[in-house]
């Protein structure tokens, strides 16, 4: 399955099955969801979710197979940043470089939340325990030594 969103244009959030038939693809539409669609952050698919936050700071976890809305919550702040994944938490960072931490579960629940004071645009990235977060001006590793 592929999961795509446009923001623009007939802004939608779709789940494509693709199968081929005589050598040639063909698109199988599962599912659509025309509202809360992100302009720019991509998706995070953690079986059976799907998370993303839109340019707004509202985050959404939906069902990955039906499209159905488990939760929508608001996080506050500007989004460009996709979210990022590591050890069953989600990881979103805002334009003003909010860290905002959540489970990835079917339960919007709020772990910790940090503030930078930057402007960021980059998604984070988790490598060997440590989470890389690269602002307008600064590189931040944090993790264990």
């Amino acid at each position: 399955t592929i999961f795509a969103a446009s923001g623009f244009g007939d802004p939608a959030v779709r789940a494509i099955k693709l199968s081929i038939d005589e050598g040639m693809f063909k698109p199988q539409l599962l599912w659509e969801y025309k509202k809360d669609v992100p302009m720019m952050s991509s998706f995070l698919y953690k079986d059976p979710f799907l998370f993303y936050v839109k340019d707004d700071g509202t985050a959404l976890c939906l069902d990955a197979k039906t499209g159905k809305v488990i939760w929508r919550n608001k996080l506050g702040g500007h989004f460009s940043a996709s979210p990022v994944w590591a050890e069953g938490k989600i990881y979103f960072i805002s334009d003003e470089a909010e860290t905002i931490v959540i489970r990835a579960d079917d339960k919007f629940e709020v772990l910790a939340r940090n503030n930078l004071d930057e402007l960021c645009q980059a998604s984070m990235a988790i490598s060997g325990g440590r989470i890389f977060i690269r602002t307008e001006t600064n590189l931040f590793c944090i993790g264990h030594k």
